[in-house]
């Protein structure tokens, strides 16, 4: 029943059907079942598939669902089996198990690699063949050209898992980046820094510069032409405050998945229209900023102004961390006491403090609790808004890493802006004694300054360990 090749349009759409498995109905996929998490899977067979999502979840990963392509995959079906998995954001690795048995590896393999040329791949995918015909299957592969970042062909079960789990949460040592603006002052600077910190830079955008480079780095008219030339897959945005918002869609609409933004000074107004633009049209792009100071995956990827020698690369198989901020500034300083302590961090994301975010402390959260990595959570906040009483509602209700925090501005005046615009108390709300008793509330512990915040995650990791 399952193969006959009318199945999805004799089952249709259900109303308890989420939107990605009706769009694998409308694909023709007729065995896909969508879950919340981290590894997008696909194999032939449903045993299969299902004891490689266990071996996954043993590995520290979460299945980001469950696909079963059957006997005698094509092209066209492993093509649009995997457009579907890496449309999900909260991807960060695909795992491809083939075991032939009619089904024949060299097949297999000839039908991966044309769907591979054919689908953007955002991240990275381990493919492993076994049975029938595995050993020419492999052959095709290693001899298909696809870059060696984003195919790992592995012969058997085992250590593949590892392999897709082991990454940081939004970037990691395979990122691309284009640096949009990097010509000019701020961009070449800190482009250049991010590529010698082992950061792949691997173009910059400037209209009008095309043809130029920046120290080796090639220059492009736009981001559709750095993407097309270099497969660029996030973008780091250092331009002025009235380029911003063009730049960052200009982005989104050539593909780029993960944005940088490091720019001050965006009116609020363009960024809530950048934000509700993403959201509607480029829902697979994230947005992190502006007026942030980036993400750091220590030892991995480095995208913005945060000074690499800094951050302490994460411990294989240790307790590390993952820090989240709102502050640029006590970003750094969050980094800075952990390595004092000589603690590892996974991944470090400065969030930026205006108004109208494009990524939230809760979507970094979501992260962290998923990434196996990471062991404990440190969080920066400070007055203004409520991003940190919604942040401790969801760590109430989701999160089970232990975590520490911080949140600046017990002295701030009611009505007085501190610096940047979100940094404000009105009407009584926004403080920093409320933020305090929400987070204790859902269970963090609460530092009265950032060292103190950095010695009690000490004290967390210790416990852990």
């Amino acid at each position: 029943m399952y193969r006959h090749p009318d199945f999805a349009a004799l089952v249709g759409e259900s109303d308890e059907m989420d939107d990605y498995e009706k769009e694998a109905r409308r694909r023709g996929i007729a065995n896909y079942v969508h879950l919340d998490g981290n590894v997008g899977i696909i194999g032939n067979g449903a045993g299969l598939v299902m004891g490689t999502m266990d071996e996954v979840k043993r590995a520290g990963g979460i299945p980001a669902n469950f696909l079963d392509i059957g006997g005698g995959a094509k092209a066209e079906l492993v093509r649009d089996s995997l457009d579907l998995v890496l449309s999900d954001p909260n991807v960060k690795g695909v795992l491809i198990n083939i075991f032939g048995g009619i089904t024949r590896g060299d097949e297999v393999a000839k039908g991966i690699v044309e769907a591979m040329r054919r689908v953007s791949l955002r991240a990275p995918i381990v493919i492993r063949l076994d049975g029938t015909n595995a050993d020419e299957g492999r052959r095709i592969l290693a001899d298909a050209g696809i870059p060696a970042e984003k195919l790992i062909s592995k012969p058997t079960l085992l250590p593949m898992e590892r392999v897709v789990t082991d990454m940081a949460i939004f970037v990691n040592e395979h990122t691309k980046v284009i640096v949009q603006g990097l010509t000019g002052g701020q961009g070449k600077f800190h482009g250049l820094r991010n590529r010698a910190y082992g950061t792949k830079v691997v173009g910059g955008v400037t209209p009008g510069k095309g043809g130029q480079d920046v120290e080796g780095i090639p220059v492009f008219n736009s981001v559709a032409d750095a993407v097309a030339a270099t497969g660029a897959d996030a973008s780091f945005v250092a331009v002025p405050p009235k380029a911003a918002p063009a730049a960052i869609l200009e982005a989104a609409a050539a593909g780029v998945k993960f944005i940088v933004c490091i720019t001050e000074g965006v009116p609020a107004q363009d960024e809530a229209r950048v934000y509700a633009t993403l959201k509607r049209d480029y829902p697979n792009t994230r947005l992190l900023g502006p007026n942030c100071p980036g993400i750091i995956g220590p030892g991995k990827c480095n995208i913005g102004i945060t000074a690499g020698e800094i951050a302490q690369p994460p411990t294989k198989g240790g307790k590390n961390v993952g820090i989240v901020s709102r502050s640029g500034t006590l970003t750094y300083q969050a980094l800075f006491e952990l390595k004092q302590q000589g603690i590892g961090v996974t991944t470090c994301v400065g969030i930026g403090g205006d108004p109208v975010p494009g990524t939230s402390f809760v979507d970094c959260l979501a992260e962290f609790q998923n990434d196996p990595e990471t062991s404990a959570i440190l969080m920066i906040g400070e007055i203004g808004g409520s991003a940190e009483e919604e942040a401790a509602e969801f760590i109430k209700a989701n999160v089970t890493k232990p975590m520490s925090a911080y949140i600046a501005g017990v002295t701030a005046p009611a009505g007085k802006k501190m610096g940047h615009a979100g940094a404000i108390v009105s009407g009584g709300k926004g403080t920093a004694q409320g933020k305090m008793d929400a987070l204790r509330a859902a269970g963090v512990k609460v530092g009265a300054n950032p060292t103190e915040a950095g010695e009690l995650m000490a004290q967390i990791i210790k416990s852990l360990s």
